[in-house]
Formats: C-alpha cells, sequence, structure tokens
C-alpha cells in the first residue's frame, strides 16, 4: 500500500472514506478525545487535519515532529459559514493505527 502525506492533500479532489497509509507530521500536542487520542497536523492553507486514532492506541511518539505512518479511514468535513465564523475544510483521518515512525 502506497501513502499518501496528508499536508500534501487537496480536499477537492480528495474522495471522502478512502481507507489508506497516510503520513503526517503532529502539529499539535495529542488529545484525549471522546475516548480515543487525536493530533492536529502540520501542514499548508485553510485547511484543518486531524488524525484520530482508533480506541486502543496510545499517544506514544506523538510528541515529535517527525513523520509518523497511520492507516486509517480518511474523511472530508465542510463546515458552512456561520454568522462571524467563516466555512472551514478539515480533512481527517478516524480510526487510525500506527504503522510507523518514519525517517527523514
Amino acid at each position: 500500500m502506497t501513502a499518501a502525506w496528508l499536508a500534501d492533500l487537496d480536499p477537492a479532489t480528495v474522495k471522502c472514506g478512502t481507507v489508506g497509509r497516510w503520513v503526517f507530521v503532529p502539529g499539535s500536542r495529542a488529545d484525549h478525545v471522546t475516548g480515543s487520542w487525536q493530533v492536529e497536523t502540520a501542514g499548508a492553507g485553510d485547511v484543518l487535519r486531524v488524525v484520530s486514532f482508533a480506541a486502543g492506541e496510545s499517544d506514544e511518539g506523538l510528541d515529535v515532529a517527525e513523520p509518523i505512518a497511520v492507516e486509517g479511514v480518511l474523511l472530508v468535513i465542510r463546515h458552512p459559514a456561520r454568522g462571524e465564523f467563516r466555512a472551514v475544510v478539515a480533512l481527517q483521518v478516524r480510526k487510525a493505527w500506527l504503522v510507523a515512525f518514519c525517517q527523514q
């Protein structure tokens, strides 16, 4: 399975629900939310990128700015503008599990 860099994905061209291998660099500290670990990922543009780990996965190794490979389901979430808040597009990998810590 070929891995794709999450930071390089364009929300306009990705297929929601794609199961694959995704490489990312953590852009925030991991946070335990609704029973699973989540981390925002680095990337350019106005796209929010988040990896949400499967139940049972830990936050071990998510505290370094090094590429990490995971497998999971890619979702594109579009939040419309509301009042003073602008529209937001989010790429989220859900039910992710750690595959490898990558070497640069």
